[in-house]
């Protein structure tokens, strides 16, 4: 059940800040912890994921923002620095051919081929073209 009200899928032009403000301290966390390797890696996983719920937003708000603001906003995501070392460090065996495109998208900073994958995921996931 879709739920545009949530706080997921609310839009919030600062939640990509607040992802990797998230991302910053849950990594301390796991260094201070001493814990596995591979939280780390699933630290990444998550993130890249609420990386690209936050792409589907920009793509979904288009109508209330402005076509510039959504590009813009995907431009400063892709320019993340902290964004282009996860993308690194994730192995791509492990994601869909889908991320896989999204992610060198975003290494290569192809901003308009960024919000198209995200606008087809709305698509897909809305039936419609708003």
């Amino acid at each position: 059940c879709y739920n545009q009200d949530s706080l997921t899928h609310s839009y919030n032009p600062e939640k990509f800040k607040q992802i990797m403000i998230m991302y910053r301290y849950l990594f301390e966390k796991i260094k201070e912890l001493e814990i596995r390797d591979d939280a780390s890696l699933r630290l990444a996983y998550t993130i890249l994921g609420n990386v690209r719920t936050c792409l589907k937003l920009e793509a979904y708000y288009l109508n209330k923002n402005g076509f510039r603001v959504a590009l813009k906003n995907i431009q400063s995501i892709c320019a993340d620095l902290e964004l282009q070392k996860l993308i690194n460090i994730v192995p791509k065996n492990r994601l869909s051919f889908q991320q896989n495109i999204l992610n060198i998208a975003l290494r290569y900073k192809l901003v308009l081929l960024v919000y198209a994958m995200s606008k087809i995921q709305n698509i897909k996931k809305h039936g419609r073209i708003d």
